[in-house]
Parts: C-alpha cells; sequence; structure tokens
C-alpha cells in the first residue's frame, strides 16, 4: 500500500477538545492559580514537616490591614 502527505499529519481536534485538555492539565497541578499564588504572597511559609498546621499572615499584611483599617475609621469617624 502506498502512504500518501497525509497519513503522517496529526488528528485534527476541536476547540472544544482542546479546552478539556488543558483544563484537565490544569487542574491536575494543584500548586498553579491565582488563590494559591495570593495564599502564598499573604501567608507565611508552609511547614514542610506539618503540611495540616495553619500558616499565619504576614507581618507586613497585617501592618497593611491595620493602617488601612485605621484610615478608614478615622475617615468615617470626622466625616459622618
Amino acid at each position: 500500500m502506498r502512504r500518501t502527505w497525509c497519513d503522517d499529519m496529526p488528528k485534527t481536534v476541536t476547540a472544544r477538545e482542546v479546552y478539556a485538555i488543558l483544563q484537565g492539565g490544569l487542574r491536575s497541578r494543584v500548586e498553579l492559580g491565582l488563590c494559591k499564588a495570593v495564599a502564598d504572597g499573604v501567608l507565611e511559609s508552609q511547614n514542610p514537616f506539618e503540611p495540616a498546621a495553619a500558616r499565619r499572615p504576614r507581618k507586613w499584611f497585617v501592618l497593611t490591614c491595620v493602617v488601612t483599617g485605621a484610615t478608614v475609621g478615622c475617615f468615617l469617624y470626622f466625616n459622618v
């Protein structure tokens, strides 16, 4: 049997199939994602020896929340 140029071509996939493949690949990677990035930026590093231990917020985040809260509180107190 004689081979033609189209015998070596990959199978054509639809946009839905590509989306499903990408979605499955991203869901299997737990270290990716916006929520994970925000949590890593705001919380202290996880203890590798106690992965179930609670992660405390970073000091700069707590300070920023306190200063922002105080600023909003002063603004509301003196203007309302």
